[in-house]
């Protein structure tokens, strides 16, 4: 029997391939199959040639079928000469075996018929068959490689069982398209070999040479002789090749390849970049998902890439994203990536996670949301589930790309020009695959993003810190640096983004395949992202970043008649005016937020009231016939004296466990080790490091105020304490706000003497500050003060006397009898300018109108049209007004620090640097401690302040004169000991720095409220809430507004709808915090 009549090589590269004619005839049924064998072969062959060829094998086939036939009935017949005495029959499996053992090629048929089966199905799981087939064909074709050179390997799996197993795993956990590459990179030189030298593997250096040599001498790529280079090594290192044998690591080999690869390297054009979308491509994309007129699946894929931009993944990535594990949340996107370039199974990291921020974008329509309904649809028409290719989805994106609309911003929104494209004839083909996943990084680095905030991006970070530390980290900072790259582009603040360069590839791009340039970038104009006021028409929506540190203000003299119209610091902080609202008082807007506060604790009670003590007694009182009001009631008596912040934060986590109890089907109470174990264990990768031991705080707090006994169970529970303090071990190190500097302190003084003009708002704002240095108050106390008294004394040549305060509600009031007396504060009238800074301060509270009393803030918050609201500012915008204030001009860094607390800490850390008694500085700082004898009696005691009054005064009096200098370092503080040792600075452990109120980023979870406590609206009537009305939330503040349709512009409160809300998809169940303008309509009553 003959072979097939194909030319020499091809002939040649099958006779290599099977060992006669009949296992040839053997390897295929079909046209289908013979083509797939060609390829096999001559990978890269176009499809005439492939199945011209093929019909070459299957006339082959056909003409020697008879013949085929005739061989094996004369091989079953000699089989029964030799063996007359006992009818034998192999087993199928033995025959099999021996085939595979003989040539691992054999094998290939039935793989390419399961690979042909599975493109036919459309199983989920389908990326990683595919992948594993693939594999396996790579695998068996280098295997028959190492076979034909009979390198060691071949000799030791001889006779092996299972050899359809053992071959392909050979290659151990390399990707199929590592070894794809490796036999693409060695069948020239294989062929080159057998030509030349006739022989199947190389014997000395001097081949390798002449091969690469002739390659080089050819003009081949930079990387092709690598390649090849790395082929060999793979195949030696599995082939079992002795090291002191291995061609590939010869030294003169190494050298000549080196050489040349230098060489290659000078001669070509350096390694280009992938092109750089442009911002109009962006904001096109995010539009384009909303365009009725465009198929549904041109849409998804729009999606689809701009999920590469936001998310920086490769093609390759999209394809390894876990459909089950994407969820959109209140935070934003979230996927896991299972099988990308750098993780998989048989990776050190599984898999990996991909953030989108929810309000990521630059055109102001939420993509995100209607990208990810419109790709979690069941109706789809046209495509399939069918797993597509790298390359494939590269071609989807850039079709996306070609039917691109230019867009346009007029009316206040942005809108496509649907009769005009976006790009040129043939541009599309300019941006690769690569082009999406170039974007945010480039433009994070131009915006000065550090590299080690962008391996976040790219998450080339996890190969260095493991999965469980990127995850609980990167989402923080992917979220702040997507949403900075954003207003930094729409708003111009935060960094110059320039896009010049991008569009003058393209257009050159353009012009080389003979199109018009100029056209192609007619659409953008380059002084877009170079001029501030051009940017702001052309990319409107997002909010402008505050500012900490803003630009100086120029001084001016005290005599100028302009002081008093002088813009307040307030504004210029970035601080916000509140808007001018009805006079409901401090005391009744903490009473709302109590009564909130209850109702939580009222649901989570009722969930098992058998289970606590308070609900416990109610129920058998009413049981016996002596019950007495409602359950409300009891737990209102029952929680009496505990602040509403208390009850809140105590409440957050028992909430959060409910909800985690309903997800799982599982009773909540009584508490139980194992279920509470299960709700941590499964928890721990989704909550901060303070989240367990919050738990445990409001567990403790339900066992001995409330009388949840079975709590017991889970705070002696050995592994649960172990996992809670496992998990706070991660927490951020405690970062100590510093104190005020001397010059810090003097500048205040200086604003409210007038020697530093600023406004009456201002002047206000620093005595405040100066208050709370000087009498060592929190912000909170501060703001409790229910009455001022001013005792100076101005006979001297120093002004005299100190300021009288009487707080109500402190921090550290824990008892009913604490609660129930007033702390007396003092200040030093005195300060370090030897003015006397608290009467400019009593000027200012009377100009602006405000007095101290019981339920009225000493600082409260500015309107927006002058005045005063009823409610205390917040510490934050207190903060932040301060840094403005001391901010001269110079962007001190060192102010970025500072924050409310730093006013209490600075005299306290000054006493603790000059060395005075312990018990002076807990006297000073209202710190009742047993070892130093001092009692709450002694604290609340106003004469018993004498003393440390006068210590104190010596200090700030010492630090005016420089004989003491607090802002030197250690040993040079005292004039008298500059050389001694610097005494411990205990500020910080001392004064309880680390947990009062300050400026903190609240966290909340409002959909764990919604399922647990269920509807909430307190005096709101909902029936009086249109259905088509639209609420959102304030994404810091967590204020509910409220809009009439969802097409507004504006809350009914005026306030203008931008990203810096969080839309809701529904009415939520619980309405608060709410807006008071808003819902004012939606009352219950007029006068309410």
């Amino acid at each position: 029997m003959s072979w097939p009549e194909l030319q020499g090589q091809e002939l040649a590269l099958l006779k290599g391939a099977f060992a006669n004619p009949r296992q040839l005839h053997a390897a295929f049924d079909s046209r289908e199959e013979a083509a797939e064998l060609i390829e096999v072969f001559l990978p890269g062959i176009n499809r005439d040639g492939k199945y011209q060829r093929a019909d070459v094998l299957v006339a082959w086939a056909q003409e020697n079928e008879s013949a085929i036939k005739r061989q094996r009935r004369e091989s079953l017949h000699g089989m029964w000469e030799v063996l007359p005495q006992q009818r034998v029959v192999p087993k199928l499996t033995d025959t099999f075996d021996e085939l595979a053992r003989s040539n691992p090629l054999v094998l290939l048929p039935a793989l390419q018929r399961k690979r042909r089966m599975l493109r036919e199905n459309t199983d989920a799981t389908q990326r990683a068959k595919e992948e594993q087939l693939a594999k396996k064909k790579y695998a068996l074709q280098l295997a028959e490689i190492l076979k034909e050179a009979k390198l060691p390997l071949v000799q030791q799996l001889e006779g092996v069982d299972q050899p359809e197993e053992v071959w392909p795993r050979i290659f151990g956990t390399r990707r199929s398209k590592t070894l794809r590459n490796r036999l693409k990179a060695w069948q020239p030189f294989r062929t080159w070999l057998q030509c030349v030298y006739e022989v199947q593997w190389p014997t000395s250096v001097r081949q390798l040479i002449d091969y690469s040599n002739e390659r080089f001498q050819s003009e081949c790529g930079k990387t092709v002789l690598n390649s090849f280079q790395a082929s060999l090594a793979v195949l030696e290192q599995v082939g079992k090749v002795a090291e002191t044998q291995r061609l590939s690591s010869d030294t003169t080999w190494l050298a000549h390849l080196k050489s040349l690869t230098a060489d290659l390297v000078g001669e070509q054009a350096p390694v280009q970049q992938a092109p750089m979308m442009t911002v109009a491509m962006i904001i096109s994309l995010e539009l384009h998902i909303a365009r009725e007129d465009e198929p549904e699946y041109i849409r998804a894929m729009a999606f689809v890439a701009l999920l590469a931009v936001y998310g920086s993944m490769r093609m390759d990535d999209l394809q390894g994203m876990l459909p089950a594990t994407m969820r959109l949340t209140a935070q934003g996107f979230r996927a896991t990536l299972g099988r990308t370039k750098t993780t998989g199974a048989d990776r050190r990291n599984k898999e990996v996670t991909v953030f989108i921020h929810r309000q990521a974008g630059l055109s102001g329509f939420h993509w995100l949301g209607e990208g990810f309904a419109l790709w979690k649809k069941d109706d789809w028409k046209g495509p399939t589930k069918h797993f597509a290719k790298t390359e494939v989805v590269a071609g989807y994106v850039r079709e996306v790309f070609k039917r691109l609309a230019t867009p346009k911003f007029e009316d206040g929104a942005y809108r496509l020009n649907v009769q005009r494209y976006l790009l040129v004839e043939g541009a599309q083909g300019f941006f690769t695959g690569h082009s999406p996943r170039n974007w945010l990084t480039s433009a994070a680095a131009v915006l000065g993003w550090s590299k080690d905030q962008r391996d976040f991006l790219g998450r080339w970070l996890i190969g260095g810190s493991g999965s469980a530390d990127y995850t609980r980290t990167a989402r923080e900072v992917v979220h702040r640096i997507q949403i900075g790259v954003c207003k930094a582009i729409v708003t111009g603040q935060g960094g110059e983004y320039q896009e010049i360069e991008a569009l003058e590839e393209l257009k050159a791009y353009v012009d080389e395949r003979g199109g018009s340039g100029a056209l192609a970038r007619q659409p953008w104009d380059a002084s877009i992202c170079s001029d501030a006021s051009a940017r702001k028409r052309f990319m409107p929506g997002l909010p402008a970043p505050q500012r900490l540190l803003p630009s100086a203000v120029p001084e001016r003299e005290a005599s100028h008649p302009e002081v008093a119209r002088m813009q307040s610091r307030f504004d210029a902080a970035g601080a916000k005016f509140a808007k001018r609202t009805k006079h409901v008082s401090w005391d009744a807007k903490e009473t709302e937020e109590k009564n909130f506060a209850l109702f939580k604790w009222l649901k989570i009670i009722e969930r098992g009231p058998w289970d606590f003590a308070v609900s416990r007694d109610f129920l058998r009182a009413r049981l016996l016939g002596l019950g007495a009001g409602d359950l409300l009631e009891s737990i209102s008596n029952a929680l009496a004296a505990k602040s509403t912040a208390t009850l809140r934060t105590r409440a957050g986590p028992m909430i959060r466990y409910l909800a985690f109890c309903d997800l799982e089907g599982i009773e909540p109470f009584p508490i139980r080790e194992e279920v509470m174990y299960k709700f941590f264990y499964d928890m721990q990768a989704q909550v901060a490091a303070t989240f367990f031991k919050s738990v445990l705080a409001s567990l403790a707090f339900g066992r001995f105020v409330l009388g949840l006994d079975s709590a017991v169970l889970a705070l002696d529970s050995l592994r649960v304490k172990g996992l809670a303090r496992k998990l706070y071990l991660g927490i951020r190190r405690l970062q100590q706000r510093p104190p005020l500097r001397v010059k810090d302190v003097i500048r205040l003084e200086l604003i409210c003497t007038g020697d530093v003009p600023r406004s009456a708002l201002d002047v206000v704002m620093a005595g405040f500050i100066l208050f709370m240095v000087f009498s060592r108050a929190r912000h909170s106390d501060a703001q409790h003060v229910c009455s001022l008294a001013f005792e100076l004394d101005f006979r001297g040549d120093l002004p005299a006397g100190f300021i009288n305060a009487e707080v109500k509600k402190t921090k550290t009031s824990f008892t009913v009898e604490r609660k129930t007396k007033f702390l007396p504060m003092l200040a030093p009238a005195r300060g370090l300018s030897g003015k006397c800074w608290a009467s400019g301060w009593k000027a200012a509270l009377k100009k602006v109108g405000i007095t101290a009393g019981e339920g009225k803030p000493l600082m409260p918050s500015p309107k927006s049209g002058g005045g005063w609201n009823v409610i205390p500012q917040t510490a934050q915008a207190s903060g932040q007004w301060m840094r403005a204030l001391l901010n001269d001009g110079t962007d001190d860094p060192y102010l970025l620090g500072l924050g409310t607390h730093s006013a209490k800490t600075t005299l306290l850390s000054w006493l603790n640097k000059k060395g005075v008694a312990r018990d002076v500085t807990a006297l000073l700082g209202y710190h009742a401690t047993k070892d130093a004898g001092i009692g709450t009696e002694i604290i609340y005691a106003r004469d018993a302040m004498a003393y440390p009054l006068r210590v104190l005064q010596e200090l700030v009096d010492e630090v005016r004169d420089r004989s003491f200098r607090p802002d030197e370092t250690r040993g040079l503080m005292t004039a008298a000991e500059r050389e001694a040792a610097g005494v411990r600075d205990d500020a910080g452990a001392d004064c309880s720095s680390s947990s009062s109120e300050d400026e903190e980023c609240p966290r909340h979870d409002e959909g764990a409220e919604g399922r647990v406590l269920g509807p909430w609206a307190g005096r709101v009537d909902r029936s009086k809430i249109p259905g088509e009305a639209v609420m959102a939330r304030n994404e810091t503040s967590r204020v509910l507004h409220i809009s009439r349709e969802e097409q507004a512009t504006a809350f009914i409160c005026g306030r203008k709808i931008t990203a810096a809300y969080e839309v809701c998809d529904a009415h939520p169940s619980v309405l608060y915090p709410r807006c008071k303008q808003c819902f004012r309509s939606f009352l219950e009553s007029v006068n309410a």
